[in-house]
């Protein structure tokens, strides 16, 4: 019989050269991989920053520009309040009616009493009395104009509060007539601050609350914040005097990044807003 033989076929594996080539290639491969993942998680974290950041001053600009434009509503014109109430290159204060009671007349009829030369009694139909009280200063506002229509004046009160009536004491100013839509306002007005400090333990732009006083942080991101003031004259100044003459506020809140990542050529991205706020009522 003829004898069998087995070939035993040689089963060869990676060579180490083999090996660290693939390890190298390998570690090229996942390098670019990471470094990609990096970048995009850089940029993304730097994108959801600069629009924290630009977010964050509008907000604070559309806070502002609304208290600038509603700043001397209802002030007694003649009385020494004006609309702003103290005026720097880097704080404001605006006199804002904050917490006063108010309402509207919700009807253009109404009766009238009394003879020449006043004061007379007028009952007019409010939308609401909460908060009024007998014996009470008051404003009407006209509510086209926005200037005082009624009220204020000496011996000017409210003498009784119904369920949907105020009767006033007064006399209407001349050219004036109370309509549906005018403003009762109870007289009382709150400076309103705006200023970089320390609030509530952080350095931010803040907001001194009208009615409980106390500073409201409007954006921890705000880097600079300054103003400059458009007088009735046509000039622009910082320093302006007298205040009743302000026209306009030019304010100008630049913002910056707060992550590192952020940051370009080691220094924070900065995003500007700049508006011209023409006061209303001054």
């Amino acid at each position: 019989m003829r004898n069998r033989t087995t070939k035993i076929r040689d089963e060869a594996g990676f060579t180490l050269t083999e090996l660290m080539v693939t390890v190298a290639i390998f570690a090229i491969v996942l390098t670019a991989v990471y470094g990609a993942f990096t970048s995009q998680f850089n940029s993304y974290q730097t994108q959801e920053d600069v629009v924290t950041v630009q977010t964050d001053i509008r907000n604070a600009s559309e806070m502002l520009t609304r208290d600038i434009r509603n700043a001397g509503f209802g002030v007694p014109t003649g009385g020494g309040v004006t609309a702003i109430a103290a005026a720097s290159a880097n704080s404001i204060s605006l006199n804002l009616a904050g917490s006063t009671t108010s309402t509207y007349i919700s009807s253009a009829n109404y009766t009238v009493a009394g003879s020449s030369p006043g004061p007379y009694t007028y009952v007019v139909r409010v939308a609401s009395t909460a908060g009024f009280q007998t014996g009470q200063k008051y404003n009407t506002i006209d509510i086209r104009t926005k200037m005082v229509a009624m009220g204020n004046g000496v011996g000017d009160q409210i003498i009784l509060v119904g369920t949907n009536t105020l009767t006033l004491t007064g006399i209407l100013n001349s050219n004036f007539v109370l309509t549906m839509g005018d403003l009762v306002v109870a007289p009382g007005f709150t400076p309103v601050t705006y200023v970089v400090s320390n609030c509530n333990g952080t350095t931010s732009l803040n907001r001194t609350d009208p009615v409980s006083g106390t500073c409201v942080l409007l954006s921890n991101n705000v880097q600079s914040f300054s103003l400059s003031y458009i007088m009735a004259d046509g000039t622009t100044t910082t320093t302006p005097v007298p205040l009743a003459n302000i026209a306009a506020v030019n304010f100008t809140i630049n913002g910056g990044t707060t992550n590192t990542i952020s940051n370009l050529n080691g220094q924070k991205r900065i995003r500007t807003v700049n508006s011209i706020v023409a006061l209303r009522n001054f």
